[in-house]
C-alpha cells in the first residue's frame, strides 16, 4: 500500500495539465524579456544620466546605480511563482480529495479534464448497483423430457455450467443453485463461452447427450433455442418492466431424432439493487448541467426500466452493449458530443473503456485492473460530485496563482527598475531578492487555503 501510494505521488508530480505546459511555455519566453529590460534598464540609466535626461540625486557612481537597477530587475523577476502557481495546487488538493475518499492518479492533467466534463458514462452493474445480483424469479418448462428427475437437478447442472464463467449473473445463479440443488451424475465436456452473451456445453445425462446453452435471449436465437408459450413471454416482459437481468437455460437434443432440439427450458430473473446514493447523485450531476449516459448489457427493456428507476434519460441509454464494445461506444461518444467524456466503472470488463475516456473513474471496491486503467479512484457515488467541484476549485485557485505570479511581475519589475526613482523610491537588490522570495511564498499560501475547502 505504501509503495503504491508512492507510485502514484511520483505520478502526480511528473504529469503536467495543458496549464502548466502553458506556464512553461511562458516561462521559457519571460526569461529572455527579462533579460533584455535588465540590459535595457542597465544603459537606460547610464545615458540618463551622462546625457542629463534625469538629474542624479544619489552618492553611487551612474555605472554602480545603473548595475544595481539591473540586478534588481533580475531579483525581483525571478519565475519561481509561475513554476510553483500549478504544482503546489494540485498538490495540496489532491491531498484534500484524497482524506475525502477520492484518490486522483492523473496529477494535473486528470484534474484539469474532471474541471472540464461535461458527460458522465456510468456502467450499470456493479456502478449504479449494487454489483451483487441476486436470483429474485425464476421458472421452469419441460426439463423432465431431458431426462432431469426434479428442479434441484436443474439448477446442479445450470450451476455447474455456470461455475466456469466470472461474469456477476452467473454467480448469481451459482449462489441460489446452492440453496436448492439436487445431486445426480451427468457429465460436461466441450465448455465454452462467448464473452457478454452466455456460455454452452455438451452434457451426458444417463447415456444420452444434449446442447446445453445458458445465457442470454440472443445466445438462445443463435443456438436455435426457443419458447412460444404465452406464459413465458408474459413473464419475459413482467420481469423486464421491473428492470431485472435475465438468463435463459436452453436444452437441444444431439442424437438423430431431433424431436426436443432448441428448447428453452428455464428462465431466471436476477435482480441487482440500485446503489443507495444513485439517484440523488445522478440528478445532482444533471443540475450542474452534465449529461449522464448508462453503459449495460442487458436488454432494451431492462435497461430502460433501471433508468427510469434512477433519472436518466432514455435516450441517454446504451443497452446490449458487450463488454468489448464499451471502449467504442466510449469512443463514439466522444465523437458524437465533442466534450470532456468521464467513464465510471468497476470491473474488469470497463478498463478499455475507462482508459480511453477523457477521465476514468473506477470505484474503489473495483477490479486491480479497472483501478490501473482509471485516473480518478472514488468509493461513493456522490463523491463524483465532490470531484467535479473539487478540481473546479483547484482549476480556479491555479489560474488565482497565476494572477499572483504575473501580477506581481508587473508592479515588481517596474519599480525594480527605478520608475518612481524621482519620487523617492529606489529598491534595492536584497530588497528585491526579499520581494522575489515574497511572491513564492503568496503562491504557495494561496495553494495551501485549498485546506481550507469542505464538499
Amino acid at each position: 500500500q505504501v509503495e503504491a501510494t508512492i507510485r502514484l505521488v511520483q505520478q502526480a508530480q511528473a504529469s503536467k495539465a495543458p496549464i502548466q505546459e502553458y506556464a512553461d511555455k511562458i516561462s521559457a519566453i519571460f526569461v529572455p524579456v527579462v533579460l533584455v529590460i535588465s540590459a535595457i534598464t542597465l544603459f537606460g540609466w547610464i545615458a540618463a544620466f551622462e546625457f542629463g535626461w534625469i538629474s542624479k540625486s544619489v552618492a553611487r557612481t551612474t555605472v554602480l546605480f545603473a548595475v544595481e537597477r539591473a540586478i534588481s530587475v533580475l531579483v525581483i523577476a525571478c519565475p519561481c511563482a509561475l513554476g510553483l502557481a500549478t504544482p503546489t495546487a494540485v498538490m495540496v488538493g489532491s491531498g484534500v480529495a484524497a482524506k475525502l475518499g477520492i484518490l486522483i492518479k492523473g496529477g494535473a492533467a486528470a484534474l484539469e479534464k474532471s474541471n472540464s466534463v461535461n458527460t458522465i458514462v456510468f456502467d450499470k452493474t456493479g456502478t449504479l448497483t449494487m454489483g451483487s445480483p441476486a436470483v429474485a424469479d425464476y421458472q421452469i418448462y419441460d426439463y423432465k423430457k431431458f431426462g432431469l428427475e426434479n428442479e434441484g437437478q436443474f439448477w446442479l447442472l445450470v450451476s455447474s455450467l455456470e461455475s466456469n464463467s466470472d461474469h456477476p449473473l452467473a454467480k448469481a445463479i451459482c449462489s441460489f443453485a446452492k440453496k436448492v440443488c439436487d445431486s445426480f451424475v451427468f457429465q460436461l465436456t466441450e465448455i465454452h463461452e462467448q464473452s457478454g452473451k452466455g456460455l454452452k456445453a455438451t452434457v451426458e445425462i444417463y447415456g444420452e447427450s444434449f446442447g446445453l446453452f445458458v445465457g442470454n435471449e440472443g445466445w438462445m436465437n443463435a443456438n436455435g433455442c426457443n419458447n412460444n408459450s404465452k406464459h413465458y413471454r408474459d413473464r419475459l416482459n413482467d420481469w423486464k418492466s421491473k428492470g431485472r437481468s435475465i438468463v435463459m437455460v436452453g436444452m437441444k437434443l444431439e442424437n438423430a431424432d431431433n424431436t426436443l432440439s432448441g428448447t428453452v427450458v428455464g428462465v431466471v430473473g436476477i435482480a441487482d439493487q440500485i446503489r443507495p446514493e444513485t439517484t440523488t447523485a445522478v440528478g445532482a450531476i444533471q443540475k450542474r448541467g452534465v449529461q449522464v449516459w448508462m453503459l449495460t448489457g442487458d436488454h432494451d427493456k431492462t435497461a430502460h426500466a433501471v433508468a427510469a428507476q434512477i433519472g436518466i434519460s432514455p435516450s441517454h441509454v446504451i443497452s446490449q452493449v458487450l463488454p468489448e464494445e464499451k471502449f467504442e461506444k466510449v469512443r463514439e461518444l466522444q465523437t458524437k458530443t465533442g466534450g470532456i467524456i468521464a467513464m465510471v466503472g468497476d470491473g474488469i470488463n470497463d478498463s478499455a473503456a475507462l482508459a480511453q475516456a477523457d477521465v476514468g473513474i473506477a470505484i474503489g471496491s473495483g477490479s486491480d485492473i479497472a483501478i490501473e486503467a482509471a485516473q480518478v479512484i472514488k468509493t461513493n457515488l456522490l463523491d463524483i460530485l465532490v470531484l467535479l467541484d473539487i478540481s473546479r476549485k483547484i482549476f480556479n485557485r491555479i489560474k488565482l496563482n497565476f494572477v499572483w505570479a504575473f501580477g506581481f511581475n508587473i508592479i515588481g519589475i517596474p519599480l525594480a527598475a527605478g520608475v518612481l526613482y524621482q519620487n523617492g523610491v529606489v529598491l534595492s537588490p536584497a530588497i528585491a531578492g526579499m520581494a522575489m522570495a515574497l511572491s513564492s511564498v503568496s503562491v504557495i499560501i494561496s495553494s495551501l487555503l485549498l485546506r481550507l475547502y469542505r464538499p
